[in-house]
């Protein structure tokens, strides 16, 4: 027994010691890379790469972890859960902090990049829009010598590739007090320029116009509405090099994985946002509902396969804005497929290199055959004496359709009528195949009244007082269709007795329907899309909870129904 003992002693500092070698080296080499760092930007060079960032292999780790899984249980891929634990869970352990919008979410670096923007949409939750680039480069003249374009970031990712940023964080990311929605801030600095960004969730409540008509057409503008959640981005730059500065350019990147079309659009349409410049990047993605066939208890697929997944084709939209102008702008790839490879080394063409060059070509609208694109907008800030400084905000945000087919056209959208303010839908008869959008709202006084006020519909009469919440939907089709639609509404429970109403452009019209009391939904059969609006029916006062997302689509607007060529890929 005492021989035994002793022999576990051993095994045990045997361990033990092997595991204090490791995190000296560990240790080691953390200290030898941030010398390296430090050295190189004293020389302002680009500083060494001795090993992959820490963030990098984060993620390439899950990543090959999902990719491997997918492959050997036969599964798609795009699962965000791996041996029952959330894939997000510790992702906020690197030097990614989240922003939070109610209907999404994306993962900021303290240089202000993002390589992950997550629906969070009931029934989406943790799907990826971005897997690409969100970020910013500066480009300057100090002293009559030309600082070419750098980039803020220092480790772009997936694909993973170093940049020749010789920023350094002076205070990393960092909240700040807000309401209900996020609020943060983060400030970097190399030599001669010290960056602040703000970065704010804000409700605009309509939205931002996505413009999808290029710029150099001649054809009537055509835009959709963002949801009403958007980032609020803002560059503060101060010139800090005790001499002189002049052209000074910002740069501001967007790459989504699964976007096929980008489009630069600078018409003015209504709405707060709606003379702002923006760029929009329009793809096609294949979803599959994972949270309703993984079982946590069991930590394993029901039934032991996929047989009951639900797949979904949703169109996104990612658009970025500014109030103003843009010096250059260019829509063009991002490396492309069958060339580059996403997961490792800079893409070897594209709209990166164009601002690395300082000379983007102004192309509005660009749809290849083959991924990957790339978007970006310039700015010339003019010049900055010493200490002085200049702000820029650029806004982002998102949109989200169900694609319909001749072969599909029935569905759910905002997670179905399982779920509070989802909705699932059957479109007879369609005639051309399209997405369709669902917002849903549940309105103060205040709202309803901005929202009266911009058109979108009549004053509510049907609620049982002035001061109650109105809770309604928005649904449109960009398709087209001759028979009708059912549409089944999930209400909240303390709702009940219900009505259902519809806005036809002048008044609101009761609707014949069908209450299930049990499953707390509504249906109806319409031959038309619009607002429909849930209402008091004389026997009980509703009770409404805060709304969670919004999309605007007025129909006195521009027609938006009929989206440029390029936009639906497959379909024309």
């Amino acid at each position: 027994m005492l021989n035994k003992a002793n022999s576990n002693k051993k095994s045990f500092l045997k361990c033990r010691a092997l595991l204090l070698v490791i995190l000296a080296m560990f240790i080691f080499m953390l200290t030898a890379e941030y010398s390296m760092a430090q050295e190189a930007e004293q020389k302002n060079e680009e500083p060494a790469f001795s090993q992959v960032d820490p963030v990098v292999q984060f993620f390439r780790d899950k990543r090959k972890q999902i990719h491997q899984k997918s492959i050997e249980e036969d599964q798609p891929l795009g699962l965000l859960s791996y041996n029952g634990e959330d894939f997000w869970d510790d992702f906020d352990l690197s030097d990614y902090y989240p922003l939070k919008a109610p209907d999404w979410m994306i993962y900021l670096s303290s240089y202000g990049y993002a390589d992950l923007l997550l629906d969070w949409t009931p029934g989406r939750t943790g799907r990826e829009y971005l897997s690409g680039e969100w970020g910013a480069a500066v480009s300057y003249k100090l002293s009559g010598n030309t600082i070419k374009p750098i980039w803020l970031e220092p480790n772009f990712e997936y694909p993973d590739w170093k940049t020749n940023s010789n920023f350094h964080i002076t205070t990393p990311f960092t909240e700040l007090p807000s309401g209900n929605l996020a609020k943060a801030y983060s400030v970097i600095a190399n030599n001669h320029l010290r960056i602040r960004q703000d970065y704010e969730i804000i409700d605009t409540v309509f939205g931002i116009p996505i413009g999808l008509t290029p710029a150099s057409s001649s054809q009537p503008g055509r835009y959709m509405n963002s949801s009403r959640y958007v980032l609020k981005h803002t560059y503060t730059i101060r010139n800090i090099s005790n001499q002189n500065i002049t052209d000074l350019e910002l740069y501001q990147l967007l790459h989504g994985l699964q976007s096929q079309v980008g489009v630069y659009d600078n018409r003015k349409y209504p709405g707060p946002f709606g003379d702002y410049f923006t760029i929009a990047q329009i793809g096609r993605d294949e979803w599959w509902d994972w949270w309703s066939d993984w079982d946590y208890d069991d930590q394993d697929w029901d039934n032991g396969d996929l047989e009951d997944a639900d797949m979904a084709y949703l169109e996104d939209f990612i658009v970025f804005a500014s109030s103003r102008q843009p010096s250059s702008f260019e829509n063009n790839y991002f490396g492309i497929e069958t060339v580059d490879d996403h997961d490792y080394g800079k893409p070897s063409i594209g709209v990166h290199l164009s601002i690395e060059n300082g000379n983007l070509n102004n192309q509005d609208y660009f749809a290849p055959d083959l991924l990957w694109i790339g978007s970006a907008m310039s700015w010339n800030l003019g010049s900055l004496a010493n200490q002085a400084e200049v702000s820029l905000t650029v806004y982002l945000s998102l949109l989200t359709g169900n694609v319909v087919t001749f072969s599909e056209p029935s569905g759910s959208a905002n997670g179905g009528a399982e779920n509070v303010g989802g909705i699932d839908y059957t479109i007879h008869e369609p005639t051309k195949e399209g997405s369709i959008f669902v917002e849903y709202i549940c309105a103060d006084r205040d709202e309803i009244q901005q929202r009266v006020e911009a058109g979108q519909f009549g004053e509510p009469f049907f609620l049982n007082s002035p001061t109650d919440n109105l809770c309604a939907w928005n649904v449109f089709f960009s398709g087209e269709f001759t028979g009708s639609i059912e549409l089944t509404f999930a209400y909240d429970p303390e709702l009940e007795p219900l009505a259902l109403y519809t806005w036809d452009g002048k008044t609101w019209k009761h609707l014949n329907c069908r209450i299930d009391s049990k499953s707390k939904t509504i249906t109806a059969t319409v031959n038309s899309l619009g607002w429909f609006a849930l209402g008091y029916d004389g026997a009980a006062v509703p009770r409404v909870h805060p709304g969670v997302m919004m999309l605007l689509l007025d129909e006195e607007e521009p027609d938006p129904l009929k989206p440029p060529i390029g936009i639906g890929i497959g379909t024309e």
